[in-house]
């Protein structure tokens, strides 16, 4: 963890600079999902990849890729739900193949909560963007739910056990906002090689940001940070079992 504190140090500082003057002009409780799901009326969708990208690139050099994903989610309220996702033809470094446990080989699943949050996205070295966000915590309620995953070669020569834990967010991008939507696009993104752009995040009925540092470790040794780049597509919104338009709302 000192480590991480060490290598993000800057980047943070530059985040809490500019943050509290971000925040106040706009209302957390503004960004919401509508019309506003509930647990008895639940709001689901579907979601792929909408463009290649890597699964995880720590600070340190180690690249995980999977070329396809797919998965879903359902939403309880206006800034909860669950999320699934599946990725596939998950590759490593050496040739290894990548595999989630009880997972088919080359899938990665990964579930957790998924929010309809504000963000702070990095712009510059001393700047940041707030901007509508989701955010994926890789937890079921109060209990922790970390991706693990072990990559081989084909010899099985190389084992790699890896386990990703945190929180990773993507932004909506803006033409997804504001507006009637049949599906939203979404995009993880580095600012530095290893380097989330999001590093922070406002939850809903809060004043003040949290952190949202994914970390990975390999063979348990030390937490690296590390960042995801993936364009998503959701949609195929559903009440009901019928398909319907939403809007994500944003200051």
């Amino acid at each position: 963890m000192r480590r991480i504190v060490t290598l993000f140090g800057v980047a943070v500082m530059a985040v809490f600079a500019v943050s509290a003057v971000a925040v106040s002009a706009a209302s957390a409780e503004a960004t919401k999902i509508l019309p506003e799901p509930t647990e008895a009326a639940p709001l689901t969708a579907t979601m792929t990849q909408s463009a290649a990208g890597k699964l995880f690139l720590t600070v340190g050099g180690l690249e995980v890729k999977c070329s396809k994903a797919s998965g879903s989610e359902t939403w309880t309220t206006a800034n909860l739900g669950t999320r699934l996702v599946l990725l596939t033809e998950c590759t490593g470094p050496l040739s290894t193949t990548c595999t989630g446990e009880g997972d088919p080989s080359g899938l990665v699943a990964a579930e957790g909560e998924v929010h309809f949050w504000l963000a702070l996205l990095m712009t510059s070295e001393t700047g940041t963007e707030l901007i509508g966000a989701l955010v994926f915590l890789l937890k079921v309620g109060a209990v922790a739910k970390p991706v693990k995953f072990t990559c081989v070669n084909s010899k099985k020569t190389i084992e790699d056990k890896i386990e990703v834990t945190g929180c990773v967010a993507a932004q909506v991008l803006p033409g997804s906002l504001n507006a009637l939507i049949k599906e939203a696009k979404e995009e993880f993104a580095e600012f530095k090689s290893g380097e989330t752009r999001v590093l922070q995040v406002l939850p809903q009925g809060t004043t003040k940001e949290i952190n949202c540092l994914p970390t990975l470790s390999i063979n348990g040794g030390a937490a690296e940070l590390t960042a995801m780049t993936a364009a998503f597509t959701v949609g195929t919104y559903k009440k009901a079992s019928k398909e319907l338009t939403i809007e994500l709302m944003n200051p």
